[in-house]
């Protein structure tokens, strides 16, 4: 039984609505045949009742009838074959007379019927007898398809309506936590799926949409993170130049290597920049290793570390002997910034930096006498961004 269920459920809106009008046609038939059935024998039951009080006058063979008109009503005058009267009788104007005919000979009358005139009671419930039967076809196939429409409507078309209904409003509202779930494989069931595949989509492009926001503020907030240290960089030889300018008492060449110097952490930004505004993701950043003389990168960033630092003791150790390094300068410039800006954040008072190589890696190592993380704090420091309150 839930096999013949699920199939009748599978059916196609076309195939179930053939069924559904089949099935209401013949229902229709079954009743306008019970009905006019029951009209018929109520018909026939006044016929019944009066059809003994008929009078029947009885015409002979070769006979004939003349009819007289009278102000009281017709004279029916009845005679032989030879011309002779037979019979007589007079009906008034509101009763009726019904010609038998023979039925070997159709063309002789066999005999005259007046049936009795019925009471008003019995006249009156004869023509709403009529009248019903004329009206029952229409009216029982009318509202058998009435029935039939709300069946099949209730039956196939409402459930997956409301939850079209439903799911299009929680669209509507941009609630898309939901699933729409539709237990049939006729033309509502596969639009009910075609519409939770939409939503699955528009779920997983808000997701990627979402995505894609927090990624960009991860990137800006990497952005300003990174540019607050060359900035900071570049104030500080701009303050050195404004203080010993006016007072001549720097070098032409030390000032020409300020400037070099300037003119290379704003190319550096200027290449930041570009950088970032291309990226989609913080894990795109590209490495470019490059052979980089170690003495002059380790003075670059010594350089750096002197101006960063400010008036806190810094401690620098250069165990490098000499040669060059295989690296990306611009990666290693931008880590060794931010572990230095952190460092001059939390420190007292003392910075220490150590450059150093261990197998084929270059390592710099940032202390300083601060804080520190607590335990807490070490669990969550690699964390983009993290700050320990």
């Amino acid at each position: 039984m839930g096999q013949i269920t699920r199939k009748l459920r599978s059916l196609s809106v076309r195939a179930s609505f053939v069924i559904y009008a089949l099935l209401a046609l013949v229902v229709a038939l079954l009743i306008c045949s019970i009905l006019i059935n029951l009209l018929e024998r109520q018909t026939m039951n006044i016929y019944f009742k009066y059809s003994s009080m008929s009078r029947i006058y009885d015409v002979p063979e070769n006979g004939f009838v003349e009819i007289t008109y009278m102000d009281e009503g017709a004279v029916y005058d009845i005679y032989n074959e030879d011309g002779l009267q037979v019979n007589t009788f007079t009906v008034s104007y509101h009763e009726r007379v019904e010609t038998v005919f023979d039925a070997e000979n159709p063309d002789e009358i066999e005999c005259l019927s007046v049936p009795p005139v019925y009471s008003e009671e019995d006249e009156t419930l004869e023509t709403i007898l009529e009248i019903l039967q004329i009206l029952t076809i229409p009216v029982v196939f009318c509202g058998s398809m009435i029935v039939c429409a709300f069946l099949f409507y209730r039956r196939k078309l409402k459930k997956p309506i409301e939850l079209l209904e439903a799911a299009y409003r929680k669209v509507a509202e941009n609630d898309l936590d939901f699933v729409l779930c539709y237990d049939s494989m006729d033309e509502m069931g596969k639009l009910c799926e075609a519409f939770e595949k939409m939503r699955r989509s528009l779920s997983e492009n808000n997701r990627e949409m979402w995505r894609q926001m927090e990624e960009r503020k991860r990137l800006n907030a990497a952005f300003s993170h990174d540019l607050r240290t060359p900035l900071t960089v570049l104030k500080g030889h701009a303050s050195m130049l404004l203080s010993s300018l006016p007072q001549h008492s720097l070098p032409q060449e030390e000032v020409i290597g300020e400037v070099r110097t300037m003119a290379a952490h704003i190319t550096r930004l200027e290449k930041y920049v570009e950088a970032m505004t291309q990226l989609q993701r913080l894990e795109d950043i590209e490495i470019r290793r490059e052979p980089v003389d170690a003495a002059v990168l380790i003075g670059a960033l010594e350089e750096t570390a002197g101006i960063l630092c400010g008036d806190k003791t810094l401690l620098s150790h250069d165990t490098v002997e000499g040669g060059a390094f295989r690296l990306d300068e611009e990666a290693v410039s931008q880590v060794f910034e931010n572990l230095l800006s952190n460092a001059v954040r939390y420190a007292e008072q003392k910075i220490e930096i150590t450059f150093r190589t261990s197998a084929q890696f270059f390592c710099i190592e940032v202390s300083d006498d601060g804080a520190g993380f607590s335990c807490a704090g070490l669990e969550q420091a690699t964390a983009p961004f993290y700050r320990e309150k």
